[in-house]
């Protein structure tokens, strides 16, 4: 996807000593530890936070809070590691605010409430319907209102993709009646410790590593007020949280009964949840829109100074049977998931494990090592699924795109200096069974190299280079002849501050592969202009990507918070303009027009497009109250 990288930061850290004397010279002094104590209780959303909030944390300048205000006005969906890249944060800046704020909250609804609805349409035509406008447009909104320790959210998504199927509606109601408890009705999301139990997955995504960030611990129940309909519960939550001295608790409590359904959207991507290869067969449709998911849980975590436990239970009811062979699902129709997760800071690092036991008594789990000293960053970590475990959510490996179970060493390494920065990172897994997709197992090993150094106030060149080899084992499948694949993949980015409201951008991508010997490439360029109330972003580009499995993804902001993916095969150009118009304080406008053409076929709904291009208009409006 396209790297957003915005803005830079000339500031340096604050050191230790530094930070102790200001501290001091203050009339009511405040240890360090006890402020992240307060802001752990009670972090900071970031995405509401104002300046002076901000530069009251440490070694964070009144001059790196308004940067980070004006890229998070900008670009809201950023996460901490693209945060950290964009305004080059030192590691111990990055370090605090992963400390004492949170991405996970909605940006802020204006004094009252906060409608936003975007409409997306498809300008095309296939064989056998008329123009894809009208019934075919696809709409998305969100509404969200707040009073005193109440907040009301909602999100709906009407689209044509798959008629009768493929609306979506999302209520959440949150309420704080009392300090330290949470009450969720509506639709909702649950994270206990690293992930492992609800929504976890199981591998490490080597492109994404960022030091700090490869095992995130996170206990919390919050509003999903989302259109995505993956990775949410429907029913009731409630979380308790208690200090007793220094003994801390954190108490999680759900019942949910929520759709697990895939569906087609209107540009043709498959947005699926849990029942891909399940319900992957034309009969078995009607029973894939209806499946319906039962869970019931609860989590309990302690915290003593520099130790966390937490152990949680997850009850699982489905509407059928599942049985796969090939992927790391659940099996049967009902069962128990437990977890257990420990985590230790020893001061310049940390140390956490997280172990999860499905149904059957079998085991698997993942643990990491983080280090940090100075500039260095270093990361290492280890996961053990094997082919037995089975678990919707927990067990599932990345490989290559595959779904599987897998056993794999990470390790990564980070040097960030004052205008360079250099990561390095390897990962070596094997699949103990068949991946889903494959007649065999696969073993295979990853190593990468990412490098961005930063001249001037705001210009950067950014590079990284990846070597993936994956092995296959032997078939005595005459038809299956693919043994082994090496892929190669070079990508570089160079953004430009031609003026204070011009940016030029380059980005060039280009990938290799061994049996059969393909390359493919991708040039974009682009510019951006902008003032305080408009602001107008512009790619254009070719690209030449012989199979799909070369295939490169781009990513395009169709509107704010709405990114929409191209998976780019063939022949052809690419196209996007996207323009943002704030008209009034309370009132905000976007429009975005993008132009896909390619030589090889295109489809929608399984259907032949008539003209080789895809045409995709999108329009939003905002209304703050």
């Amino acid at each position: 996807m396209c790297a957003l990288v915005e803005l830079s930061a000339q500031e340096h850290p604050l050191f230790e000593a530094e930070l102790l004397e200001e501290l001091a010279q203050e009339e009511e002094v405040v240890s360090t530890l006890e402020m992240f104590e307060w802001y752990r209780r009670a972090p900071l959303c970031l995405l509401q936070a104002t300046v002076t909030e901000l530069s009251r944390l440490p070694g964070i300048s009144g001059g790196i809070a308004r940067r980070i205000r004006a890229l998070l006005q900008r670009f809201p969906h950023l996460s901490y590691a693209e945060l950290g890249d964009s305004l080059a944060l030192t590691p111990e800046q990055l370090w605090v605010l992963q400390q004492a704020t949170t991405l996970e909250c909605s940006p802020p609804p204006g004094r009252w409430g906060r409608v936003r609805s975007v409409t997306t349409v498809p300008l095309v035509a296939v064989s056998g319907k008329e123009s894809l406008l009208g019934s075919f447009l696809r709409t998305q909104g969100w509404a969200q209102a707040g009073w005193q320790w109440l907040r009301l959210g909602c999100s709906w998504d009407k689209d044509a993709g798959e008629p009768g199927v493929a609306d979506f509606v999302s209520i959440s109601l949150q309420a704080e009646p009392w300090q330290g408890v949470r009450c969720l009705f509506g639709d909702y999301r649950v994270s206990c410790a690293t992930g492992l139990l609800l929504w976890g997955g199981g591998g490490f995504s080597g492109s994404g590593f960022s030091a700090g960030s490869v095992l995130r611990w996170k206990s919390d129940v919050e509003p999903w007020w989302s259109v995505r309909e993956e990775r949410f519960f429907r029913g009731v939550a409630v979380r308790w949280e208690w200090q007793w001295g220094e003994l801390r608790g954190i108490w999680l409590g759900w019942f949910s009964r929520a759709p697990r359904s895939g569906r087609v959207d209107t540009l043709g991507v498959v947005r699926s949840v849990v029942t891909d290869g399940i319900f992957a067969t034309y009969q078995d449709r009607s029973r894939r829109f209806s499946f319906r998911e039962q869970a019931y849980g609860g989590a309990a975590e302690l915290s003593w100074r520099k130790l966390r436990a937490l152990v949680g239970i997850l009850g699982l009811h489905y509407s059928r049977p599942l049985q796969t062979e090939s992927r790391g699902q659940f099996l049967g129709e009902r069962g128990t998931l437990l977890s257990a997760a420990l985590s230790y800071d020893f001061g310049s690092g940390e140390w956490v494990g997280e172990v999860l036991r499905d149904a059957h008594g079998n085991r698997g789990g993942r643990s990491a090592l983080r280090y940090r000293r100075g500039n260095f960053h270093a990361v290492l970590a280890v996961r053990f699924f094997p082919d037995s475990l089975r678990s919707p959510y927990g067990s599932g490996g990345v490989s290559g795109g595959m779904v599987s179970n897998e056993e794999g060493f990470f390790v990564g390494v980070l040097w960030r200096g004052s205008r360079q920065r250099i990561q390095l990172y390897g990962d070596v897994f094997r699949t103990p069974a068949a991946p889903y997709g494959k007649p065999v197992p696969t073993a295979g090993s990853e190593f990468g190299i990412r490098w961005s150094g930063r001249w001037g106030r705001y210009s950067e060149l950014w590079f990284q280079l990846r070597y993936r080899t994956q092995w296959e084992a032997k078939s005595a499948k005459p038809w299956w002849q693919l043994f082994e694949e090496r892929l190669v993949s070079a990508r570089a980015e160079l953004s430009v501050q031609v003026l204070p409201s011009f940016r030029w951008r380059l980005r060039g991508e280009w990938r290799s592969r061994m049996l059969p010997d393909e390359a493919a490439f991708l040039l974009l360029t682009g510019a951006e202009v902008g003032a305080e109330r408009w602001e107008l972003r512009a790619w254009l580009g070719v690209y030449a990507i012989p199979s799909s499995a070369l295939g490169i993804w781009v990513y395009e902001r169709a509107a704010t918070s709405v990114p929409r993916l191209h998976f780019l095969t063939g022949y052809g150009s690419y196209a996007t303009l996207w323009g943002r118009w704030e008209l009034a304080p309370w009132m905000q406008l976007e429009l975005s027009l993008g132009v896909l053409s390619r030589s090889s076929p295109l489809q929608l709904w399984g259907l032949p497009v008539q003209s080789p291009e895809v045409r995709a208009m999108t329009v939003a409006a905002e209304l703050r109250l």
